[in-house]
């Protein structure tokens, strides 16, 4: 019986297989749900830029009128006739701001300090309660800084 010492070994063994199998499978358990966060965090940008157009409006409306205006109307929508102060935001413009696959509506809540609530669509995992909500703080007659929370901020998206 003559043993062959040149004979290369060809394929891979079975614990090597599963080796690289159970690397895969580990690579995926981590991967797969920070995948989902990233897709989830980029729709929720198109719910922040709604936000943004009406806060913009807000800063400009208070800018022109050195304050909120009479009764504070930049905190609040225009009525149908047509803004009643210069710059203030107008339901055309939240209907705008609403114009987006990701956005089911965009609210503006009159009060002290603008309130903007934007409610998005339930699409590609983001759930219609996962509000976006920005608070203006008013200083010296115009809005410093505008803090952000709701649902979706808690959930990691903003």
């Amino acid at each position: 019986m003559t043993i062959n010492k040149n004979k290369k070994t060809k394929g891979f063994t079975l614990i090597e297989l599963m080796l690289v199998i159970a690397i895969l499978g580990i690579l995926a358990a981590v991967a797969i749900p920070q995948y989902g966060l990233y897709v989830r965090q980029s729709r929720y940008t198109e719910i922040k830029l709604a936000a943004e157009i009406v806060s913009n409006q807000l800063e400009l409306c208070y800018e022109l009128n050195q304050g909120a205006g009479p009764g504070n109307a930049c905190n609040s929508v225009a009525p149908a006739a047509g803004p009643a102060v210069r710059g203030q935001a107008t339901q055309a413009m939240l209907n705008r701001a609403a114009n987006s696959s990701m956005v089911a509506s965009v609210t503006l809540t009159a009060g002290a300090a603008p309130v903007v609530t934007v409610t998005p669509v339930t699409q590609d995992g983001i759930l219609a309660a996962d509000t976006y909500i920005v608070t203006g703080s008013v200083t010296n007659g115009g809005i410093s800084d505008w803090g952000e929370g709701g649902v979706g901020c808690s959930k990691g998206y903003c």
